[in-house]
């Protein structure tokens, strides 16, 4: 309703913060070109690789610049009040950045535009894929598996670690060989990275996907692994550990949709 109230083209600057799997009736129920300028900006705050795909494919034609947007607040659900969450992490940050050169000026712009925002930083990064996959490889294991071991975050890393190492691992090295967007990730770094981070996850910590899947609701886990496992599978990239907790968690999935 409140799209309905825009005159056409008349916004700059749309930024996508829904849920992966809502992006495609968005996308399919309203005209978004229609209200931007003609040379007008969408930020995507949307986790995983499946948003950037599906908006390149969209927009392709047009003249609208696509940027990739990655945001680190980590946030779990109110223990008390309902449809309501509470902000764990300290730091709130946003790494934006474009996804051809040609919108370099409108991600500096956009960044400089956001930075005013009280209580995040927003900085412009020429390099958007390497932090789109740090926050996959960084969020993915914790999600599919404390999902496929119904276990929190703790339990997890006491009796699952080797499991979780070993998916940190395989994402790596499928952003490292696939080549739809090179990127060159150090994976020691990244697994003592993200084993920290969890380790000091506070005890019973789940993250949204998991909730989501125990809930028997749609999840983002097509967003965040099946597009991992496609581009594996689209340049022969061995990811057993991957592949096969995807296809333990898939089910419920399409029970759900």
């Amino acid at each position: 309703s409140s799209l309905s109230q825009l005159t056409p083209n008349s916004v700059d600057l749309i930024i996508l913060t829904v849920k992966s799997y809502h992006l495609s009736s968005i996308l399919t129920n309203h005209n978004l070109i229609h209200y931007l300028t003609p040379s007008g900006t969408i930020l995507s705050l949307l986790n995983g690789l499946s948003p950037l795909h599906l908006l390149q494919s969209h927009f392709n034609s047009s003249n609208i610049h696509i940027l990739a947007g990655v945001s680190r607040v980590y946030a779990e659900p109110h223990p008390i009040h309902n449809n309501t969450v509470t902000i764990t992490n300290q730091i709130h940050s946003i790494q934006l950045g474009p996804l051809h050169k040609n919108s370099t000026q409108s991600a500096l712009q956009t960044a400089e535009l956001l930075n005013h925002m009280d209580g995040v930083s927003v900085t412009y990064t020429d390099d958007v894929w390497n932090c789109v996959w740090r926050k996959i490889i960084t969020v993915v294991p914790m999600g599919i598996v404390g999902a496929v071991t119904r276990c929190s975050l703790d339990i997890v890393m006491r009796d699952a670690r080797e499991l979780f190492i070993d998916c940190i691992q395989e994402l790596v090295y499928v952003a490292n060989n696939q080549q739809d967007n090179k990127v060159e990730l150090n994976q020691n770094e990244l697994v003592q990275q993200v084993v920290s981070i969890a380790d000091n996850a506070t005890i019973n910590s789940t993250v949204s996907l998991q909730r989501d899947i125990e809930a028997g609701n749609i999840s983002e886990l097509d967003a965040q692994l099946g597009a991992v496992i496609r581009i594996a599978h689209k340049y022969n990239i061995n990811a057993p550990v991957l592949y096969t907790i995807y296809r333990a968690l898939l089910p419920e999935q399409l029970a759900a949709q």
